[in-house]
């Protein structure tokens, strides 16, 4: 079996000289032998229906010096949105989820705006993956997480998600309930989204 090497996620903050805002840009560093690290939910399941390779870098990652926060007016950091969690279970997308796998529910505007038959089930958007980002304040550092469309938020502006409270605990303490967030698609979605 071929060894695998584990990717540490370093965050920093650099000028763009044509927006003078302040932009984050991830920067991967591969770390060679050092060992995977072991699976710590359902997603590292090969059983679960969301299952990703343990190689992927969908576990949260922060960098290892603390940086300030990223501006709040950046457009080029994807959706700017609320972020909150809920206890999944069947979701609009026809599966059963569990509080420890790494899934959101997007907003019911966003997802109802791509509904092609009328029945949820068949939502293009269903099992998109996007990647969440955030300043956790209270340790100094970036927080990412990539997450899987189960559900639909009928609660949710626009931009909101609503994650598991596994996945949210990642990202931040779950006494928050609601905390600024930032995402991107990781895979081409339908044209308006």
């Amino acid at each position: 079996m071929p060894s695998r090497k584990r990717i540490i996620c370093v965050a920093t903050f650099g000028a763009i000289a044509a927006a003078a805002t302040l932009t984050p840009l991830l920067i991967l560093k591969p770390w060679a032998n050092q060992p995977s690290p072991s699976p710590q939910h359902p997603l590292a399941n090969s059983n679960s229906p969301y299952y990703q390779p343990p190689s992927n870098p969908n576990q949260a990652t922060s960098p290892q010096n603390p940086i300030n926060p990223p501006s709040s007016s950046s457009s080029s950091s994807g959706t700017q949105g609320q972020m909150t969690y809920y206890n999944p279970g069947l979701g609009a997308c026809g599966l059963t989820s569990s509080a420890s796998e790494n899934i959101c529910a997007i907003s019911h505007v966003l997802y109802d705006a791509h509904n092609v038959n009328g029945n949820p089930n068949d939502n293009p958007l269903c099992g998109h993956r996007i990647r969440a980002t955030r300043f956790d304040e209270g340790r100094g550092e970036v927080r990412s997480l990539v997450l899987v469309v189960v559900d639909r938020c009928e609660a949710c502006a626009a931009g909101d998600i609503d994650l598991s409270p596994g996945a949210f605990e990642q990202l931040e303490d779950p006494e928050k309930g609601r905390v600024p967030v930032s995402w991107v698609w990781l895979e081409p979605v339908p044209e308006g989204v």
